[in-house]
């Protein structure tokens, strides 16, 4: 993936941030930070462009120790998100031990948010939430446009499904960015030689987001 984004802004190819799923093995290998921003590196990929999603289920052992993994990836500008959210025995428990930027929700409460009030109810209880932790939230698996009604009712604002792409080849993927990002915003070479990592107390933690909402 770093790869492609270095060719794609070596070539003045417009596109936002990508996402990157991270497995329950790559996020338990000892040298996953390490090895990670030499991967970005090489490419001089800027690491604000990158959102890693980490599912839930890689989250079930030694949470404290991916917790620091996650965090010092987050100093360097690389956002986490935590996909599949709501499908866990712990859910919130992870908002409040992990460094998190954004939480996708699970399109087992997308599939019916718009023909069950229970879903409806469970929906906007996990959007005040995110709002008051001052995430970002991202609904999953949106495939109709009554569910995309029913979403933007709740006051959601991101959303990812059929409805609105499907998977793509890479030159596809350009075409859409093209149209969608007149510019690129990380079309520069990010100079990782004098880049540093952000002081911890400079970033915003979920236990900050709880106590100052």
């Amino acid at each position: 993936v770093s790869h492609v984004l270095g060719v794609l802004r070596k070539a003045g190819q417009p596109f936002g941030t990508v996402s990157v799923n991270v497995s329950a093995e790559w996020l338990e290998e000892p040298e996953f930070v390490r090895m990670t921003l030499a991967a970005l590196r090489a490419s001089s990929v800027d690491p604000r462009s990158v959102v890693l999603e980490i599912t839930e289920s890689s989250l079930l052992r030694d949470l404290a120790e991916r917790g620091h993994r996650l965090e010092e990836l987050r100093r360097w500008g690389i956002r986490i998100a935590i996909d599949d959210f709501g499908t866990g025995y712990s859910s919130l428990s992870y908002l409040r031990e992990l460094p998190i930027d954004i939480v996708k929700l699970d399109k087992e409460f997308v599939s019916d948010v718009d023909t069950s009030t229970e879903s409806r109810l469970i929906v906007q209880a996990i959007l005040n939430l995110a709002k008051a932790l001052r995430l970002e939230v991202i609904a999953e698996g949106v495939e109709r446009e009554s569910q995309f009604a029913a979403l933007v009712a709740l006051g959601c604002n991101a959303f990812q499904g059929f409805l609105l792409g499907r998977p793509a080849s890479l030159e596809e993927a350009k075409a859409m960015a093209m149209r969608q990002w007149p510019a690129n915003p990380f079309a520069n070479d990010y100079d990782w030689s004098t880049a540093q990592p952000s002081p911890v107390e400079n970033i915003v933690h979920a236990d900050f987001r709880r106590h100052t909402a």
